[in-house]
Formats: C-alpha cells, structure tokens, sequence
C-alpha cells in the first residue's frame, strides 16, 4: 500500500477505529497531524510534525547536517501551494526554518508555508498569513492537502538522500 492510500485510509474514513491525527510510522519517523477539517480526497491540517525515531546524538549532528537536510528538503518537497526556501538556521539553537519562496497574496495580508527543524530529528510544517501592517502579528492557519501531496510533503521531508 502506498503512502498516499495509507494516509486516506488512516486520516479519510470517517469512521475508522484510530482517533483522528492519531500518528503514523514511517520509515523510521513518527508522523502527527492536527486535523482541522478532512474530506474524501482531501484534509485540511493546522500542522504536520514528523519525529525521527532514533533521533541522532545532539553531539554527533553538525550545522552542516542540518543545513543538507534543511537543502534537501526545499529540493524535494513538492505538492505545497509554494515552493521553498531555507531562510535562516540558528546553529546555537539547532533551529533551521523553511519558508515559502513567494508567498500568496491573501486578503488580508500574505500566506506562506513554513518548515521548522530541529536539527535533525524534527520537522514541523505550518501554514502562516503575515499582515503588512505594523503591529499585527503573524496567524497560524490550516492547509489544504491532498493524500497525494501529503504523502509527498513527508517522503520529501524523510527521504535520506
């Protein structure tokens, strides 16, 4: 079965035995979502965060690791509204942060997507609406995805090489 008709049977019965954002194994990584709405084809998240099973020594991870996984994962990652970009890593934090290379035009404001690692072991994926004005503050706000493209955004953000 692939990972797209796991994650429709998994997120898209509605009546299936596992609560809904119940988490999924995959190669090596422990899969959550946060479902806001789900339909046949297709589910709205507020977030995705992908945990790496054996996570790697803190000691043993250098920024360069980060910086390829943080590259790779911009190549890769494909099915979201807007390609990305690697946009800052805080080497002292092990923080690196993806975001959209060219954000939606929104009304209000501009939607973006953003990818937060840390270091090597975590990816959470967001989506953002950022205001112009000043003083107004960034919202967090559900995304639609296919099974297809969500299936993709995790293979791209799990994938070794």
């Amino acid at each position: 079965m692939t990972l797209a008709n796991t994650l429709q049977k998994k997120l898209g019965e509605r009546y299936s035995n596992d609560p809904p954002g119940s988490p999924l194994l995959h190669q090596g990584w422990t899969v959550s979502f946060r479902p806001a709405a789900q339909e046949a084809l297709s589910l709205s998240l507020w977030d995705v965060t992908l945990d790496r099973d054996a996570p790697h020594a803190a000691e043993s991870q250098s920024a360069g690791d980060q910086r390829a996984w943080a590259e790779r994962i911009s190549r890769k990652v494909t099915g979201l509204l807007e390609p990305l970009k690697l946009m800052e890593i805080d080497a002292g934090r092990q923080i690196a942060i993806l975001r959209s290379a060219e954000p939606t035009p929104a009304s209000p404001g501009l939607d973006y997507q953003e990818i937060e690692l840390h270091a090597t072991n975590r990816a959470v994926v967001r989506r953002f609406r950022g205001f112009q004005e000043a003083g107004r503050k960034r919202e967090q706000i559900p995304f639609t995805v296919t099974y297809d493209a969500l299936a993709k955004l995790i293979d791209g953000i799990t994938a070794e090489k």
